[in-house]
């Protein structure tokens, strides 16, 4: 039974890191462009 749901836990454990990942992507992306546009600013 373990051996069984184990695949499907770590399926989960792994499309949340994708998420958190994608998520951490995001907010750098949002700081760089930030970051650039305060750069053009001065």
């Amino acid at each position: 039974k373990f051996q069984k749901h184990f695949p499907e836990s770590w399926f989960t454990l792994s499309f949340q890191l994708m998420q958190c990942l994608a998520c951490c992507a995001w907010i750098i992306s949002i700081i760089h462009m930030l970051f650039t546009n305060t750069v053009k600013i001065f």
